[in-house]
C-alpha cells in the first residue's frame, strides 16, 4: 500500500476535490454531514477550537496494488486503525472518500488536526515518517501485499563517508546529536524520494517538501549560480550530500527528475536561497547559545567539583556536581535559564551520544533535571520558588 499525506487550511477546497471525483462515494467517518458543503461546515467547529494551527487540514490517500481489493466496511476500518496510529483520537472529526478513477483502489482521508473535546492538535512530528510506519503495520493486519518504498533501495553514499570522513553539516557546529541527526535524515530521505515520484518542478517540489514541514534552501554565487542545496526540518538542516548523492541540487535533477527553469522556478529559487541564509543564521545563533550554556556549565561545575572535593573527598558522584551545578544557576540566571545550563551536563550528553532514541534521550534528562531539582529543593515545586531558593554554600 502507498499512503501520502499533506496538511493545509482550507476543509472546503479539498472535500470537493474528493467528492467530484469520478464513483467517489463517503465510506466511512465520525461525522453527520453526507456531502462536501455539510463537512465542511461541521469541521469549522473544531478549526474555531484552536486558532494557533495554521493548517488544521490533514488528508491522507491510501492505495492499493492493481490486483488487490478491499470492501467499503474494511477501508473504513483500516482508514480508523491508520489516523489512531497517526495520533488522531476519538475526539478527531474525519471522513473518508472511495475513489476508483485509477486502476489502484484508493480511498482519501480527510480529518481536523484540532480536537473537538479540548481543542489539542494531534502531533505532526515526523509525521511522514510514521505514515510509513502505519502503512506497514496496517499491510500486516489486513493481509495485504507490502509495497517496498523507493527509498528502501540502497542510496549512494557520498565520497566522503566512503572514505571514512564525516562531511561538515549545518548542525554539526551545534552539536545536535547523532539520534536527532539520524532520524532527521531518514525521515528526509523518505520525504523526498516520495515527493519526486513524478517528476515535478523545482516549484511544485518546494512545495511539497514545506506541506511536510520541510524547508529547502540553495546556496548561491555572486553570479547567480547555484552551488548546492540544504533541507531543514525541526531546526536541524542538513546539506544534500550528508543524504546522499541523489538528494544533491545535481542529484535532485539528474536523479530524481526535478525539472528546473529559470522563468517559472523564480519564485521558488528565491525563496530557497532566502531560506538558506536563515538556516546559516539560525545555526550560528543555536551554535552560539550552546556555547554559552556549555562555557556557563563548566564555570559552574569547577566551583562546585571544588566544594564536593573539600566535603566528600574523591567519592562524590557526577549527580552531586550537578546538585551545584543547579544552585549556582538558579541564583545568578533564574529557573529556565538553569535548566538549559543542566542539559550540556556531562550525564545528558552521555546519553545523547549513546542512546538512538530521541524521545528516550528527552526522557531520561528531563528525570534528571528533576531530580537535581528535587534534591536542591527538597521538594518539587513550581519554577517561582526556584528563582527565590538559596541553597548551601558551595
Amino acid at each position: 500500500m502507498i499512503g501520502k499525506i499533506s496538511k493545509g487550511k482550507n476543509f472546503s477546497g479539498v472535500l470537493k476535490y474528493v467528492e467530484q471525483k469520478h464513483e467517489a462515494r463517503l465510506i466511512g467517518g465520525n461525522m453527520l454531514g453526507r456531502n462536501a458543503r455539510q463537512l465542511a461546515a461541521q469541521f469549522r467547529v473544531s478549526e474555531a477550537l484552536n486558532d494557533r494551527v495554521e493548517r488544521p487540514v490533514f488528508h491522507a490517500s491510501l492505495s492499493l496494488p492493481s490486483r488487490e481489493k478491499l470492501t467499503d466496511n474494511q477501508w473504513s476500518d483500516l482508514a480508523q486503525r491508520y489516523l489512531e496510529k497517526m495520533d488522531f483520537d476519538e475526539g478527531h472529526q474525519w471522513v473518508a472518500y472511495r475513489h476508483s478513477d485509477t486502476e489502484h483502489e484508493h480511498i482519501h482521508i480527510i480529518a481536523s488536526r484540532i480536537s473537538v473535546v479540548d481543542g489539542h492538535a494531534a502531533t505532526q512530528e515526523y509525521d511522514y515518517y510514521r505514515s510509513q510506519e502505519a502503512i506497514r503495520e496496517l499491510e500486516k493486519e489486513f493481509d495485504l501485499q507490502p509495497v517496498p518504498c523507493s527509498w528502501q533501495q540502497p542510496q549512494k553514499m557520498p565520497q566522503s563517508e566512503v572514505k571514512g570522513r564525516r562531511p561538515k553539516l549545518e548542525t554539526d557546529r551545534g552539536k545536535e546529536s547523532k539520534a536527532t541527526i539520524d532520524r532527521t535524515k531518514q525521515f528526509l530521505q523518505s520525504a523526498i524520494a516520495f515527493e519526486t515520484r513524478d517528476r515535478p518542478s523545482f516549484s511544485k517540489f518546494v512545495s511539497r517538501l514545506y506541506d511536510q514541514g520541510i524547508r529547502v534552501g540553495v546556496k548561491r554565487t555572486r553570479t547567480g549560480k547555484i552551488q548546492g542545496i540544504s533541507y531543514e526540518m525541526d531546526g536541524v538542516a542538513l546539506r544534500g550530500s550528508r543524504l546522499g548523492s541523489a538528494y544533491t541540487w545535481n542529484g535532485i535533477q539528474n536523479k530524481l527528475g526535478v525539472t528546473v527553469e529559470g522563468n517559472r522556478d523564480r519564485a521558488a529559487l528565491n525563496q530557497a536561497a532566502v531560506q538558506h541564509s536563515e538556516m546559516q543564521t539560525g545555526a550560528t545563533e543555536k551554535h552560539l547559545m550552546r556555547r554559552k550554556y556549555r562555557s556557563q556549565y563548566r564555570e559552574y561545575s569547577a566551583k562546585a567539583t571544588e566544594a564536593a572535593e573539600k566535603v566528600f573527598g574523591e567519592n562524590y558522584t557526577r549527580k552531586q556536581i550537578d546538585y551545584g551545578v543547579a544552585i549556582q544557576a538558579t541564583k545568578q540566571m533564574g529557573f529556565t535559564e538553569a535548566e538549559k545550563v543542566l542539559l550540556m551536563s556531562d550525564q545528558v550528553r552521555e546519553w545523547q551520544e549513546s542512546e538512538k532514541d530521541l524521545e528516550r534521550v528527552i526522557e531520561l534528562a528531563s528525570d534528571y533535571i528533576d531530580q537535581v531539582k528535587e534534591d536542591v529543593v527538597g521538594k518539587t515545586e513550581e519554577s517561582s520558588s526556584w528563582r527565590e531558593i538559596e541553597g548551601p554554600e558551595l
